[in-house]
């Protein structure tokens, strides 16, 4: 605010009045701020989780989400109590990692999705910062960063190993396995038999929750041949992983 007072003098005569005044100066420079910021990946579900089995099930929780096609959807919101137009810088650094690396700048929009195919696997943050540089001159503008909560990226598919298939007479196999993944968690499978339809398969525990899960199968009703098992998993960021194993029935 502004205050001021003025004093008039006269000559006695005729009483002075004030027909005009103005008051020049430059507001003081306020920080622009981050409002939120948030980081949401390909093929994650919005409630989050891992299916459970028949007896009991479960979930898993993960960080809120939506499904978006094409790389990870960087979103924030920035406010300035000047009203002064923003800019925004993003830089994304490994947890392991000393330096942030430039990934995007002059940002005008709210919004950035990075296609992270040519990044490093691993847990990563985003550093966003915003500038009011295009409302005032360099040397008045200011900055605020902020960081995201770390999120892996990861490219690599489930590793699915058939160790054994057992057959167990009277027209039934027992079949074992393993899944794993390096980077994320084991989020579901399903086997084939002679290209078939695919059955929805549950890990020995019932419950996808980690990235080493174990399998036990048990086919019956199997006519006397040669069957075709085909078994897929997928892990939480969408990489599909496949083995195949072929076996007699006698």
């Amino acid at each position: 605010y502004v205050q001021y007072r003025v004093t008039l003098t006269g000559d006695g005569k005729q009483s002075p009045s004030v027909r005009e005044i103005s008051v020049s100066g430059l507001p003081e420079n306020v920080q622009p701020l981050v409002v939120d910021l948030s980081v949401r990946g390909p093929h994650e579900e919005k409630s989050g989780g891992a299916s459970g089995g028949k007896n009991g099930g479960g979930r898993r929780p993960t960080p809120p989400s939506t499904e978006t096609a094409g790389g990870w959807k960087i979103s924030w919101t920035g406010a300035d109590v000047n009203n002064d137009s923003l800019v925004y810088t993003l830089h994304f650094k490994g947890r392991t990692e000393k330096t942030w690396k430039l990934l995007a700048e002059d940002l005008t929009d709210n919004s950035y999705r990075w296609d992270t195919e040519s990044a490093p696997e691993g847990s990563v943050q985003i550093r966003l910062t915003v500038s009011d540089s295009p409302s005032n001159p360099e040397e008045l503008a200011l900055t605020t960063d902020r960081k995201s909560a770390p999120f892996k990226i990861d490219h690599s598919e489930p590793e699915v190993r058939i160790t054994s298939i057992q057959n167990n007479g009277d027209r039934q196999v027992t079949v074992t396995g393993t899944i794993s993944d390096a980077t994320s968690y084991v989020k579901s499978a399903a086997y084939s038999l002679n290209s078939g339809p695919w059955n929805v398969l549950f890990p020995s525990d019932q419950v996808f929750d980690s990235g080493e899960e174990e399998l036990a199968l048990t086919l019956r009703r199997l006519e006397p041949g040669e069957y075709t098992l085909v078994i897929r998993a997928t892990d939480s960021r969408g990489n599909m992983g496949v083995a195949k194993r072929v076996f007699d029935v006698k």
